[in-house]
């Protein structure tokens, strides 16, 4: 799957890419509508999957260590937005023992920050 950029002038997300999230919710059912892959689906607390394709970045201070405040930040330990005009490909298995159509539904989604940045919970901004 390609997830382009394709009227932004800037990348995405743009700004505070350490604490702003672009993800993919990602459905494939088969034909007789059961799901075969699912990922990207908020939990009931508002967390994010641990599998989850998300676009942003890890911030990290003068002493290479995790930051997410945005004055502390000299450089970026990943950074993974989308460029303007650009593109990243993501890619999901299905195991090739499936055969048949399948109905594929992909959402791209965005949120200012995690819940836990939000509700100032187990966050290292708030320590």
């Amino acid at each position: 799957m390609r997830v382009k950029n394709i009227r932004a002038g800037h990348n995405l997300p743009t700004s505070l890419t350490n604490i702003r999230q672009i993800w993919l919710e990602l459905t494939v059912k088969d034909s007789s509508g059961r799901v075969i892959l699912s990922t990207g689906k908020l939990d009931a607390e508002g967390r994010l999957p641990k599998d989850v394709r998300i676009f942003n970045s890890d911030g990290q201070d003068n002493n290479f260590q995790f930051t997410l405040h945005p004055w502390e930040i000299t450089s970026f330990s990943r950074h993974d937005t989308i460029a303007p005009r650009g593109h990243r490909d993501v890619y999901y298995g299905i195991p090739s023992t499936l055969k048949g159509k399948y109905i594929v539904e992909a959402k791209l989604r965005y949120r200012q920050a995690a819940q836990e940045v939000a509700e100032k919970r187990n966050c290292p901004l708030f320590r």
